[in-house]
């Protein structure tokens, strides 16, 4: 028989509270921060394979900055193989952190606003989700390629940004990937811009926004000077562009592609429109076919 007297327990209540307190601190050394350092770029990693990239920095106010991302767009009335550019979307942001809560707001130049909402988690990764405010059934899903740093802890304690990572600690993001097309669902159109360079350069300048100066340069070199939009409602729909006619030789005009065999086309070329021009053609009863000229 083993003898258990009170010589032996008290060696082993101490175990035991040294593993409960040492599982323990460093949960609540991570939950302590009463204040995150979110400034600086980021690329915010979207489910709809789109990757923003924002500049943040500290104001009186708040946090502002900028941001941009690239997308394909298919030319108008374009009937060649090679019918699609690059196009970049620039915006002014502005931002708030609130604990551990972040917001962010994106003016792109597009006429789009895009609102971002996150939480920032132990390890400083920001993750949530996002809409746009002119179309709130457009949404994604977020997290962001970098950790924010704590500045202020449990008392007034700075942690260290050298401190090396807890033992099983998978907070660190995977490595951002090339972004391909963006393919929206059936039948959705990507407005245009409705702002001018010298509207989006008054709004800029009335939100005391950083990217107010660049506008306005811009907007100077055309040899114009910022003014207010005449409303900030929604863009109108993108209304369907003029059918192109072409004619190389000379002679006789050809007939004008329809609505079918432009979805055709636009699958062939894998382009970021098809899905819209095929919806167009289901809604005639039509299906996509190929042109016979």
């Amino acid at each position: 028989m083993i003898r258990i007297g009170p010589v032996s327990i008290a060696p082993l209540g101490w175990i035991v509270f040294s593993v409960f307190f040492a599982v323990l601190l460093p949960s609540a050394v991570q939950a302590a921060c009463s204040q995150w350092d979110v400034s600086g770029e980021w690329v915010f990693v979207q489910t709809n394979n789109t990757s923003p990239r924002f500049t943040l920095q500290r104001t009186e106010t708040g946090l502002q900055g900028s941001a941009s991302y690239s997308h394909w767009v298919e030319d108008a009335g374009c009937i060649g193989v090679n019918c699609d550019h690059l196009e970049t979307v620039r915006a002014s942001v502005d931002a708030t952190i609130e604990g551990n809560s972040f917001e962010l707001t994106a003016y792109w130049n597009n006429g789009t606003t895009g609102l971002y909402t996150g939480k920032v988690g132990l390890g400083g990764r920001i993750e949530g989700s996002t809409y746009d405010k002119q179309h709130p059934q457009t949404m994604a899903n977020w997290y962001s390629n970098r950790n924010a740093k704590c500045l202020t802890g449990a008392g007034g304690v700075s942690p260290s940004s050298t401190t090396p990572p807890a033992a099983g600690d998978t907070s660190k993001p995977p490595p951002i990937k090339a972004q391909g097309r963006v393919k929206g669902p059936p039948g959705t159109v990507v407005p245009e811009s409705t702002l001018s360079i010298c509207e989006a350069a008054w709004k800029a300048r009335a939100r005391n926004s950083p990217a107010a100066p660049g506008l306005e340069a811009q907007c100077a070199a055309t040899g114009g000077t910022p003014t207010a939009p005449p409303s900030d409602a929604a863009p109108p729909p993108v209304k369907a562009g003029p059918r192109v006619k072409s004619d190389p030789a000379g002679t006789a005009a050809q007939p004008p592609l329809t609505i079918c065999e432009a979805a055709w086309k636009a699958r062939a070329r894998n382009s970021p429109a098809a899905p819209g021009l095929e919806a167009q053609c289901a809604a005639t009863g039509g299906t996509p076919t190929a042109p016979l000229r």
